[in-house]
């Protein structure tokens, strides 16, 4: 990665999480935080992610401040992950996936919206199965990493 990138990181994400430790936040709960930042922060579904974070911040008690901030960092990934949670959804249920080529998607568009609309809510809901596959591991992987992370430097280790 950039040097540039990498500062920017440090910055606007990695030194605010840090703030939180500092100020008193514990280790798991700030491990949680970023674990739900990130898992929802990834969700298929462009728009959805900062009141999903809001409700799940209050749900389980967590930052609000600190879960928006991951979920603004991990919004990048977002987009990047789209295509492949998408294919990864036609895997998962044995879909044929040839029948969503953008060329016939174009077609569908001009010819019957109502058909378009139908097609775009397919393939969302295949983008949203392949995220539930990354977001069970992503959230646990990151949860249980990341309190062992948080506690070192909570210990000042």
């Amino acid at each position: 990665m950039s040097t540039r990138v990498m500062t920017y990181f440090n910055r606007k994400v990695a030194t605010p999480l840090l703030a939180f430790l500092q100020q008193g936040m514990s280790p798991d709960k700030l491990a949680m935080t970023v674990a739900f930042g990130v898992m929802w922060g990834t969700f298929p579904i462009i728009g959805t992610n900062t009141l999903i974070c809001i409700a799940t911040a209050f749900v389980f008690k967590l930052n609000q401040a600190a879960i928006q901030v991951v979920n603004y960092a991990a919004y990048p990934l977002q987009l990047v992950l789209m295509l492949p949670f998408i294919k990864l959804g036609f895997w998962l249920t044995g879909s044929d996936s040839s029948a969503y080529e953008l060329d016939g998607i174009w077609e569908v568009i001009q010819e019957d919206r109502w058909k378009a609309f139908q097609t775009l809510g397919e393939i969302v809901w295949m983008a949203m199965a392949g995220w539930t596959m990354f977001a069970l591991v992503a959230f646990f992987g990151l949860w249980f990493s990341l309190r062992l992370v948080f506690a070192k430097m909570a210990r000042g280790e």
